[in-house]
């Protein structure tokens, strides 16, 4: 969001992204109405709040639910029917709902996870569906986005309990958790800058920030023995800073022994709710992810170097499929391009960039790149800012060619705010090169090795998927 102060509309959907929920409502109210202009905000507002009567709640809902894609507000929607006592008409919406996201690849559309989370609650209540409720929660735990509200990461922690959660989806919290302190710092440091925003939203965004420890604590008192492990480790390896408060932190929990997974984790129904991306996977990559995540969640023996090496080899085999075989045709194809760097260049300028002229043009060396050799790849490719081309003209070829094909190249390999590098040389040396050949992975390494290359899909993916406008969206505005 920009630094510079906002006017009323843009300040209220500034409130809406951060969870702000009364000071949402206050800048909607001061919105001027005409027909169904900020109905949509109206309508989010009162959820939220529980401001205006629940009959009056349900029929704006089914009017919203009709106007958007994607089954947008149909998890409120059987909320609010299961909240007037309408059981049956919410056991029949659920059932279409799940059809829906089925149908989406296992996608639904939140901004914020809160009405998700009061339906898998509701699932585990009057509805009796507890197989629904592990879907959603997988759904929930895949967001990319960073919870904006600690009582939704709470919430997500008591249900992972509830529903017998295996320890890897336990990393994916973790990772939601990181990002969430994260956003929460700079979400305060923001609205400290806004004129607009009113000492209340203040105080505010600071309990909210404090209150990330309780979550904290309680996650760690109620969660696997192994997490405060597994959340110092993704801290440090996302470059986050948290690990020294974690570690403090987690010598004061205690916690439960793990129990078998539920088979409804393990169904490939889940697999689609849990990675919104799975469906770009290549059909042999799909069973190399689908054989990974079995092996971690099912491992008969401490050592789970196998289920984490495929997550990793499945990352090797799609930037391969995406990237370097067609990238390598085209080096290949144009035999002039190399016969002027070999002219032109320097020694020593040749062997720094071998990768291009010695690798990626050979049909036979280009086939067995390695995931360390891809990132050298991808390194050289992100231009470098200060303006200057390459001198190798391959390369030029190649940063040309990788810029198109990988929108948003720089977020693979460069750090950056609420997106830290997940594939770094250390992390391919320990989760798909030892773990692959050389030592046994014990489960909390396991957890955060997944979680990284999950993260990692997430943002090579993005773009695809936000490119069939898998996000929520504000009628209205």
């Amino acid at each position: 969001m920009p630094d510079e102060n906002l006017g009323p509309l843009e300040l209220s959907n500034a409130f809406h992204s951060m969870g702000y929920w009364e000071g949402f409502a206050r800048s909607v109210a001061a919105l001027p109405r005409r027909g169904n202009r900020y109905r949509h905000q109206a309508f989010l507002s009162d959820y939220q709040l529980g401001t205006k009567p629940n009959k009056h709640l349900l029929s704006e809902c089914a009017w919203l639910a009709k106007q958007l894609k994607g089954g947008q507000h149909v998890p409120e929607l059987i909320v609010l029917l299961l909240r007037s006592g309408q059981c049956d008409k919410a056991r029949g919406a659920l059932a279409k709902f799940i059809g829906l996201c089925n149908d989406q690849g296992g996608r639904f559309i939140q901004s914020h996870p809160g009405a998700v989370l009061d339906l898998i609650e509701g699932c585990l209540g009057d509805l009796e569906d507890r197989d629904a409720a592990i879907l959603l929660l997988n759904g929930v735990i895949s967001s990319r986005k960073a919870f904006a509200l600690t009582e939704d990461l709470r919430r997500a922690a008591r249900l992972l309990v509830e529903l017998r959660a295996p320890i890897m989806l336990w990393a994916d919290w973790g990772g939601l958790f990181i990002n969430h302190v994260l956003f929460s710092i700079w979400r305060k440091q923001w609205m400290e800058e806004q004129s607009g925003v009113e000492k209340g939203g203040l105080q505010w965004a600071a309990e909210e920030e404090r209150r990330s420890e309780g979550v904290l604590l309680e996650a760690l008192k109620i969660g696997p023995p192994m997490l405060g492990t597994i959340l110092s480790d993704l801290s440090d390896r996302l470059n986050a800073g948290l690990s020294p408060a974690i570690n403090e932190r987690a010598a004061k929990g205690t916690s439960k022994t793990s129990e078998k997974v539920p088979e409804a984790f393990i169904s490939n129904q889940c697999l689609r709710f849990r990675f919104p991306w799975f469906e770009y996977l290549s059909p042999s990559e799909q069973n190399f992810l689908f054989n990974g995540e079995w092996a971690l969640l099912c491992s008969p023996t401490p050592d789970y170097s196998m289920g984490l090496a495929q997550w990793w080899r499945t990352m090797e085999s799609c930037l391969n499929r995406v990237l370097i075989t067609p990238l390598a045709q085209l080096l290949q194809s144009d035999p002039s391009a190399l016969a002027a760097d070999k002219q032109q260049l320097s020694e020593k300028k040749q062997k720094d960039e071998a990768i291009f002229l010695e690798r990626l043009v050979d049909p036979v060396k280009s086939k067995k790149l390695t995931l360390s050799d891809i990132l050298l790849v991808l390194n050289k490719c992100v231009p470098a800012g200060d303006g200057k081309a390459a001198q190798s003209k391959l390369r030029c070829l190649a940063t040309d060619f990788v810029q198109e094909r990988l929108v948003g190249t720089e977020r693979l390999v460069k750090d950056r705010w609420l997106n830290p590098r997940k594939l770094t040389s250390a992390n391919i040396d320990d989760f798909r090169n030892r773990a692959s050949h050389d030592r046994p992975v014990e489960v909390a390494q396991a957890a955060v090795g997944r979680t990284l290359a999950r993260m990692f899909f997430s943002d090579f993916y993005e773009p695809f998927v936000g490119a069939h406008e898998w996000k929520p969206a504000m009628l209205g505005d």
